[in-house]
């Protein structure tokens, strides 16, 4: 399986996010002009928006190997259970670095990991150390989410596809920056977000749609 294919195909499906303004034209503040007139101030544009590109060069394409080579950033109780379902999968993939800084933790998705593929991944503390490694195509990003943004932009950095876990970012610049490092680095970035669109998520948005539960006046968001 080609990596990029693989990448595409990680999670069964990601929402995109998307950030909509909540007030109408005419809750605008109007600015003054010369001449008397007003007009609407215009909406400015995230500078990282002018460096997304609609195609990425080939000139770094595999050759004719294409296992993928994983590692796992964070290795607690999701990003082992993340790590050993997608092992399960046997989608041509091999992990080959388990990564956390505690080391109380990733033992568990190393013995699952050697007994699904057949290969024991090295422990490691130092995401860096993973991201030096040119066999290395892409990573799991499973820490906490203050680390997601710098995490993934130093895979994008070293040449790495990213798997980042959601919250996707701990802010919404950092995940502005982390699509200008996917921009800049030609890298793929999967988030996880599959939440937003599981089935019972699905459903539940229909039956509010179709007005079965009734006239909605309150809604409440934890």
């Amino acid at each position: 399986m080609k990596r990029r294919h693989f990448f595409e195909r990680l999670t069964y499906g990601a929402a995109g996010l998307s950030l909509t303004g909540c007030a109408s034209d005419k809750d605008k503040t109007p600015e003054q002009v010369p001449g008397g007139k007003t007009e609407q101030i215009p909406d400015k544009v995230p500078a990282y928006r002018s460096k997304i590109k609609k195609a990425f060069s080939k000139k770094d394409a595999k050759g004719p190997n294409d296992r993928v080579v994983l590692g796992l950033i964070g290795a607690g109780g999701w990003g082992t259970i993340l790590i050993s379902n997608l092992a399960k999968l046997k989608l041509n993939t091999l992990v080959k670095y388990v990564c956390d800084v505690d080391d109380t933790r990733g033992g568990l998705a190393i013995k699952e990991l050697e007994k699904i593929q057949g290969f024991r991944p090295v422990r490691v503390r130092d995401m860096r150390k993973v991201y030096d490694d040119p066999e290395v195509d892409g990573v799991v990003i499973a820490t906490p989410q203050h680390w997601h943004g710098l995490a993934t932009i130093w895979a994008c950095q070293a040449g790495k596809d990213v798997y980042v876990e959601k919250n996707i970012s701990f802010n919404i610049p950092e995940g502005q920056k982390m699509i200008e490092a996917a921009m800049k680095y030609e890298r793929i970035i999967q988030c996880g977000t599959q939440n937003r669109s599981a089935d019972y998520a699905l459903t539940a948005r229909d039956y509010l749609k179709s007005g079965k539960l009734g006239r909605i006046v309150t809604v409440n968001v934890m």
